[in-house]
Order: C-alpha cells, then sequence, then structure tokens
C-alpha cells in the first residue's frame, strides 16, 4: 500500500514575498509567472510520473518550470497559463478579459483561454518576466488521471492551442494522425498503447482547431 502524505498549502512558503520582491528587482516587468508543480501525494498511477520514452503528454496536471534562473520571457517560448501569474494592475485593464470561447463552458474540458490572454498582452508590449522563487504546488485531481478522461483533455486542449497559435490545416497532420493510430492499434503494453492514444487524441485535436482556423 503506497503511503500517502497530506497535501501541502498550494503556495510555497513566501511566495507573497517572492512576487513582492521579482516586482522590486524587475520594475520593467508588466507580468510575472513562476514555477507550477504537481503536488503528488502518491495515490496517482505509476505512468502519471512516468519520464520515459512512453511517458503520457500533455497531462491534465498543469506544470511550467523554466529552471532556476530568472528571465525574461520572449514571444515563442513556452507561454505560462494564469495558475501562477502576477500583474501590473495597469495591465488588467489594457489586455481586457479573458476569451469565453476558449475557456471551459460548463463541464466540457475546454482551455487556453489564459495561455491565449498573456499572448495578447506580449503583443501589446508587455514584458514578461519568470520568477523561479514563485512556486505553487498544484492539486492533482485523481479522477482526471485516467486514461479515457486524459485522451478527451488532449484533444480538446490541443485544438484550443491550435486555435490560439492560429495554426492552418495541412497534409502533415493528418499522417501524423495516421501514424499514431498505427502505433496505438499495434502496440503490445498498456503504457505503449496509453501513449500513443493520447498523441493521437492530441494530432487529432490539433487539426480540428485549425480548421476551426480555416
Amino acid at each position: 500500500m503506497r503511503h500517502l502524505r497530506r497535501r501541502r498549502p498550494p503556495g510555497h512558503a513566501g511566495y507573497i514575498e517572492a512576487v513582492c520582491a521579482a516586482f522590486d528587482r524587475h520594475p520593467e516587468a508588466d507580468l510575472l509567472c513562476g514555477r507550477i508543480l504537481p503536488d503528488w501525494d502518491g495515490s496517482e498511477p505509476d505512468w502519471a510520473r512516468d519520464t520515459g520514452p512512453y511517458r503520457v503528454y500533455p497531462l491534465p496536471v498543469p506544470r511550467f518550470d523554466l529552471g532556476d534562473d530568472c528571465i525574461e520571457v520572449p514571444t515563442g517560448k513556452a507561454i505560462p497559463g494564469g495558475g501562477n501569474l502576477a500583474v501590473r494592475s495597469v495591465w488588467l485593464a489594457r489586455i481586457g478579459s479573458f476569451s469565453t470561447e476558449l475557456g471551459p463552458q460548463g463541464h466540457n474540458l475546454g482551455g487556453a483561454e489564459d495561455i491565449e490572454w498573456v499572448k495578447r498582452g506580449l503583443a501589446l508590449g508587455a514584458r514578461l518576466i519568470y520568477a523561479p522563487d514563485m512556486v505553487q504546488y498544484h492539486f492533482v485531481d485523481g479522477a482526471r488521471l485516467r486514461t479515457g478522461y486524459v485522451v478527451r483533455k488532449a484533444f480538446i486542449r490541443s485544438s484550443s492551442v491550435a486555435q490560439v497559435d492560429g495554426v492552418r490545416p495541412a497534409a502533415y497532420m493528418v499522417r501524423k494522425a495516421l501514424g499514431y493510430f498505427g502505433s496505438a492499434a499495434t502496440s503490445l503494453t498498456a503504457n505503449r498503447r496509453r501513449h500513443y492514444l493520447v498523441r493521437l487524441a492530441a494530432s487529432l485535436g490539433e487539426l480540428h482547431g485549425a480548421l476551426k482556423n480555416r
């Protein structure tokens, strides 16, 4: 039986101090983002933490980590979501509201409205600084660590991201999906099959979002 530990509070000790210190050190920063780390408690399945060739990604567990150095995050690099973001108040009005089209509606699994919001800010000239001392431990919902949920989430999340990125339909998307379908159909182990099913769902989601852009 696995040992289960008590969950830690979402914000790392000294979180508020880290936000204030980062804004003080970087007066040029309009937005700050920090680390988001899964708050694993030992009840998750082994495959959820697998880092090998058949790791499952994207997992429905927020994670953002650009290392130990404080850096400016340029457009084109990994864009953080809104889970660990600090914003100077003047930019709240300047960037505007989150997109209700991209965000979750009812009980669906949509997302990427926060990424679109950050990208909108960057396009307006906001400067985004990554502050590694801003650490958030994100709750892990065990109900989401089931193959069916992960597959559905991969499809919808990839569709939303493709829409945000303005991706257009292309033949390679169909070839990629067919390749993942073949790999999933011929997989003899559960971990390999799960990996390719999630990759297939993500590739179909990318195509779905691209077709919406068209």
